[in-house]
């Protein structure tokens, strides 16, 4: 039977034998393979395909789709249908937004059935891939190509994951069969190939649907446990119920609605195998009390703390409540152009200010000395931030605990959401509340044959969790409240302190996410600079923002800095708390920022970072004059290489300071002076006797898009700037360096 097209997606990655650009070369020489393209376009073919390509509603006025020497090889967002030419221009691309890792390309395989594969039905087939790939990649460069060497007409593409917009390719879990499936399908019906029909099946099971199913599933096992004695006893109970039980190192169910069996970890922690026997053996227990760990709990009360200064400022009296001696004052107060009332109220706020850093300081020292035995504000608040987290791992463990006896819970929730039903029938006679009578009655059942619990001995011991989880809760946020109070203490009397080697905690996720949920939202800016690397500041942004459905949440955002002020990489807390962690570890990683001084704007921030470059250069200044200066030509091998597009950036990313000069490593034919400010780059084009030639306004490291691109690769065709340039911190060296070359080569 005809199955209809199909499609098969892998990812291209390079490895530590073959780079980015020699894993694209192989794939894109495969698919252009001659032997696997042998057919010719015959003058009809020709004539249809432009047809079908016209005729599509004028949707594209570019034709993409182009034949070399009569085979039938496409193209998308690309000039070169040649393999070197396509692989330099997607590589081009990976470079000017320096997305190099990862996946690099994207390789799949359209397939006809056998019965439609008739070789003129090429044309069409180049039609539907040049479609899919407008559809759902429309920003990326791609090439495609038919292979008619076997019995089933198919054909190759490669989609470059880096776009020209700059964005890379998000694959989901789901994306083949909820994006590119129906694509294909959709496109097949309408060039005349048949739709795969197994694709369409795959639709009509919607994750809504397996939810449902996992529902069922729980509550049928958790039905056989409450008429177990042993597990034996259990799995004939499922097998009455209807299921086919398969017991082995795991249990897997599945009856006559299902499509295949289901494995019962996969519904979660209480489902295990393990968990079912324990369960079963365990059903009819008491209910366990939960004990804590020994921890420290917040030890000052701020309430319990009396202020030492209350200012008490009478407000101002009305005129007929004033003695005459008031009024005469207020009076002469007026005449002088002087406003009593305001400056009564000066008086006040002044005070009160006097006041809160007084009480402030009072309670600081109350912290300091119930969380340090040293006396130092550091010790106090990395004590804190050490109970805060033996707190939040004792809430961890609180929560665990009470899944085991989710199943009892689940029974006395829907117990008390018809509780009131139930009554008024069996008092008060409304029969409309019979079927909910009778569930309330199955549900006490339940609760007494499968457990040995009452509604009251369920009731009693969710209060007693919910006093625990209260106390935890309330712990953590008195803390959290004593380390805010502290370290703004700290910040006002100016004493510097390290909260650990790592920027994660610099971040303060956890106290951030408590304090939200308690309502309590931070806004705070602080810029890190290490001794490590001065050229970049890490910029830590907190601030309240609304999700889609306007409700208030605490948001972070996370950006690296060049020592300009523009913004290298960034990440915020909505992108997810893993992606926030990854990124804050590989700023640490990359840019070996350890031990960093924390400050609250970027003016104390930059005096720091120029003190550290002014003292790493005095420092390198004296290396420089024990080293010869020929040393440095004779070892010019080991000089670091870059693309053009690196190389215009170097001043951004704190490779290079102030102004230099770029030219190609071999064969140079013009050198580039490279300027930076926060406005952008400016590129001064001059030949290698210095001549000027030309000069550009490049956007900055941060403003890269599709212009800019295209400008630079402009400038590369135009004067031949390579992909392996050095890079001199002045002109004198670069002049050096190409005339040795120049000699070499007259040579």
């Amino acid at each position: 039977m005809n199955e209809g097209i199909v499609c098969k997606v892998w990812n291209i990655s390079a490895t530590k034998k073959k780079g980015s650009k020699s894993q694209l070369s192989d794939s894109i020489n495969y698919i252009f393979d001659d032997e696997k393209t042998e057919a010719k376009l015959s003058a009809e073919s020709i004539e249809q395909f432009n047809k079908k390509q016209l005729g599509r509603e004028c949707r594209y006025i570019e034709n993409d789709i182009k034949t070399v020497d009569g085979a039938y090889i496409g193209v998308q967002n690309l000039v070169s249908s040649d393999v070197h030419g396509a692989v330099k221009e997607m590589m081009d691309v990976k470079k000017f937004y320096g997305k190099m890792d990862g996946r690099t390309a994207l390789h799949g395989i359209i397939s006809l059935p056998v019965e439609e594969s008739d070789k003129d039905r090429a044309p069409d087939l180049m039609a539907l891939c040049s479609d899919v790939m407008k559809k759902i990649f429309p920003n990326h460069q791609a090439v495609f190509a038919v292979h008619t060497n076997t019995d089933n007409l198919h054909i190759h593409f490669i989609v470059n994951t880096v776009g020209l917009d700059g964005k890379k390719i998000h694959m989901p879990n789901n994306f083949i069969s909820d994006v590119l499936q129906p694509c294909i399908n959709e496109y097949a019906e309408k060039y005349g190939f048949t739709p795969n029909a197994e694709w369409n099946k795959a639709k009509t099971h919607k994750v809504s649907d397996y939810v449902s199913l996992k529902m069922i599933l729980r509550e049928a096992i958790d039905l056989a446990i409450e008429s177990s004695e042993s597990f034996e006893d259990f799995q004939e109970n499922m097998v009455h119920m209807g299921y086919k039980i398969n017991c082995g190192k795991y249990i897997s169910l599945a009856n006559s609605d299902m499509d295949k069996a289901i494995r019962t970890y996969q519904l979660g922690g209480n489902y295990t195998k393990e968990a079912i026997i324990e369960r079963i053996m365990s059903r009819k227990l008491a209910f366990e009390q939960f004990y804590g760990k020994d921890t420290l709990r917040a030890t000052m009360a701020r309430s319990e703390i009396q202020d030492v200064f209350v200012p008490v400022i009478g407000t101002m009296k009305k005129y007929r409540d004033m003695r005459p001696d008031e009024r005469e004052y207020v009076l002469q107060q007026l005449k002088e152009g002087k406003n009593p009332w305001r400056m009564r109220s000066n008086i006040k706020w002044q005070m009160k200010e006097i006041s809160d850093e007084l009480n402030m300081t009072v309670r600081a020292n109350e912290y300091i000395k119930a969380y340090s035995n040293d006396g130092k504000v550091e010790t106090a608040l990395r004590t804190i931030l050490d109970e805060k987290k033996k707190l939040a791992e004792e809430k961890k463990m609180l929560r665990e605990y009470m899944k085991k006896y989710k199943p009892i819970i689940d029974i006395f929730h829907k117990m008390q959401n018809i509780e009131r039903q139930a009554y008024l029938y069996e008092h008060e006679g409304r029969d409309e509340y019979r079927s909910e009578y009778e569930e309330y009655r199955s549900l006490t059942r339940r609760l007494k044959n499968g457990y040995e619990k009452k509604n009251s001995d369920v009731a009693q011991f969710l209060d007693a969790y919910k006093e625990q989880y209260q106390f935890l809760n309330s712990q953590i946020g008195e803390l959290s409240k004593e380390y805010r109070e502290l370290k703004k203490y700290a910040e006002l009397k100016g004493i510097n302190f390290i909260r650990g080697n790592d920027l994660w905690t610099f971040v303060d996720y956890e106290s951030l996410q408590h304090d939200a949920r308690l309502g309590n939202f931070d806004t705070e800016i602080r810029y890190l600079v290490s001794k490590h690397d001065p050229n970049v500041t890490i910029r830590i942004m907190k601030n309240p923002t609304t999700d889609l459905e306007g409700k208030l949440k605490q948001n972070v955002n996370v950006s690296l800095l060049s020592r300009y002020g523009e913004i290298l990489e960034e990440c915020e807390l909505s992108q997810g708390v893993d992606s926030l962690k990854k990124f804050v570890s590989k700023l640490e990683n990359e840019y070996g920022l350890k031990d960093c001084e924390s400050f609250k704007n970027d003016i104390l921030a930059r005096e720091y970072s120029a003190k550290c470059r002014r003292e790493s250069s005095v420092s390198d200044d004296r290396n420089n004059k024990r080293n010869n200066v020929d040393a440095r030509r004779n070892n010019l091998h080991s000089r670091p290489t870059y693309s053009f597009t690196q190389a215009i950036n170097l001043l951004s990313v704190g490779e290079k300071k102030g102004m230099y000069v770029i030219t190609n490593s071999d064969n140079p034919a013009y050198m580039g002076t490279v300027f930076s400010d926060r406005n952008g780059i400016r590129l001064k084009v001059s030949d290698l006797s210095g001549n000027y030639q030309e000069e550009f306004q490049i956007p900055s490291f941060k403003e890269r898009n599709i212009d800019g691109f295209n400008l630079l690769m402009n400038i590369s065709q135009k004067y031949g700037f390579s992909d392996e340039i050095y890079a001199f911190d002045s002109i004198e060296d670069a002049r050096n360096y190409t005339s040795s070359k120049n000699i070499k080569n007259i040579k």
